[in-house]
């Protein structure tokens, strides 16, 4: 379920800082990660809310991932571009603990 070093994002620069790409739900904040960074560019080509804004591919490695996943409430996994399509919401610290028990990250 990852790219070869970790998770595709879409980010931009503002103002020094990288802001990636993100949902407001009614519960908080989600982090949108994608399987493969041809994933994360066809939704940037596709959604109107990322098309033409300075949005790029980032990959976030499995040593940074921890860190980024923990600033949010949840992630979303290959996300639709589409406004009104339901996305599963997956608990931001559960994720980030799923990989570890799999071996994907180190232990902290």
């Amino acid at each position: 379920m990852e790219v070869q070093d970790g998770f595709a994002l879409l980010g931009r620069r503002d103002e020094g800082f990288l802001e990636v790409l993100a949902l407001d739900v009614e519960d908080g904040k989600v982090l949108c990660l994608f399987e493969t960074q041809e994933l994360a560019d066809a939704f940037a080509s596709v959604s109107p809310e990322v098309r033409g804004q300075g949005w790029r591919v980032h990959v976030m490695t499995t040593d940074t991932l921890p860190r980024l996943v923990e600033q949010f409430d949840y992630v979303t996994v290959n996300p639709s571009p589409q406004v009104n399509s339901g996305k599963e919401l997956i608990a931001a610290l559960g994720f980030a603990r799923s990989l570890r028990r799999e071996g994907i990250l180190g232990m902290e």
